[in-house]
């Protein structure tokens, strides 16, 4: 028997790899104090801090995006590695079963469309509590209804159940407008957001 042929396209062209860096500054002011004699009068410290509202905003969307970010890499990659070990598991073909497939799909790659649909759904409910600003709120919008649509549909597709529902499935279709460039152009964050190294590591432990 030959090696299951998994429906290839959107399975995992679906994903379009979104860049995703986090930019983590601190903001903070300046305290300056005088001390005088003993017979003097103590002058009061101050202190003064100034937060740019798309700074601050910039900061929260980069915060809220990561683990989703991390969550679209990881699904999106592990496909292609199922296939790749695929081949090594069944490669005499005398012991590959359909069940065997299928439950090592479910393990690797149903997973992480589990995975995948909680953190969008988080990203969503974190955006919506923000007060964005004006010029974002727009594009914001839209990213909410995108990734909402995105979760409904990698949750359904977490709950195949057969080698015959794998094979019947057909990915909706999902508005695939690049909210995310447009927010991140807007808030002054860069396109590439992933250039620490194993940054998606620390973010899922």
């Amino acid at each position: 028997m030959r090696l299951l042929e998994r429906q290839s396209g959107p399975a995992y062209g679906l994903v379009s790899m979104v860049g995703f860096a986090v930019l983590l500054f601190a903001c903070g002011g300046s305290t300056d104090s005088a001390t005088t004699s003993s017979s003097s009068a103590p002058v009061e410290s101050t202190t003064s801090t100034t937060v740019d509202p798309t700074f601050a905003a910039g900061e929260r969307y980069a915060e809220v995006v990561a683990s989703s970010n991390c969550a679209r890499a990881l699904y999106s990659m592990s496909g292609p590695n199922f296939e790749a070990s695929a081949e090594e598991r069944w490669s005499g073909e005398w012991n590959y079963s359909e069940d065997l497939y299928f439950g090592a799909f479910k393990a690797e790659v149903l997973s992480n469309a589990k995975i995948l649909s909680d953190t969008l759904l988080q990203a969503v409910s974190d955006l919506g509590s923000y007060d964005w600003p004006s010029d974002v709120q727009e594009p914001i919008d839209g990213l909410i209804t995108q990734m909402l649509d995105e979760a409904a549909v990698y949750a359904a597709f977490s709950k195949l159940n057969s080698i015959k529902e794998l094979r019947d499935w057909e990915w909706p279709n999902v508005d695939g407008e690049n909210y995310a460039g447009v927010i991140r152009a807007k808030l002054g964050l860069p396109s590439n957001v992933n250039d620490e190294t194993n940054y998606c590591e620390k973010i899922f432990g």
